[in-house]
């Protein structure tokens, strides 16, 4: 697994799955300022302030008309030669809130995207993910490939917030174990 897709895998499922609601911050001085549809406003000293995460994440002002769809690929910056190394796209400011940002911004996020690649580098190396096709238990027919993904679709998209991000039914999904080379 290359390290380009599993960053990307890693930045659209923060994205749309963020760990927290929100980014709690606070104004420090009396000259504290943030940008808000594209004015200046100053926030007064002490004034505590959140950034609603999930809103910013799925906001198409920042991330397109498909924000609530995943998409790995708009982590990766097009280019018109193939030849070029893929780069990845860095969002403009306050709109990926995954490790927040600033002074106070996560200072685990290296280990956490490490681990993140390693595991998921390990899981991958020996499993392949696969969509079950359910049973209609009174008909006995199959569902098609695509009525089991939009299941699952459906079932990834009315995921509720809690204390994190869940989802409130099973996706029906198996880890399968490849076969060694």
């Amino acid at each position: 697994m290359s390290y380009t897709l599993t960053v990307t895998i890693q930045f659209e499922s923060m994205r749309l799955y963020p760990v927290t609601q929100g980014v709690p911050k606070q104004a420090v001085t009396n000259n504290s300022s943030i940008l808000w549809k594209g004015e200046r406003v100053v926030v007064p000293n002490q004034t505590r302030l959140t950034a609603d995460t999930v809103s910013i994440h799925y906001s198409t002002e920042y991330w397109g008309s498909d924000a609530l769809e995943y998409n790995p690929d708009r982590w990766i910056k097009s280019s018109e030669d193939s030849s070029i190394a893929k780069e990845l796209f860095k969002p403009p400011k306050g709109t990926f809130l995954a490790f927040s940002e600033g002074n106070r911004a996560c200072i685990g996020r290296t280990f956490a995207e490490t681990e993140f690649k390693a595991i998921l580098t390990t899981i991958f190396e020996a499993y392949s993910l696969e969509l079950i096709q359910q049973m209609d238990p009174i008909t006995g027919r199959y569902e098609t490939w695509t009525e089991a993904q939009l299941k699952t679709l459906k079932v990834m998209g009315s995921s509720k917030s809690v204390l994190t991000f869940g989802m409130q039914e099973l996706a029906p999904l198996r880890l399968v174990r490849r076969k060694k080379l």
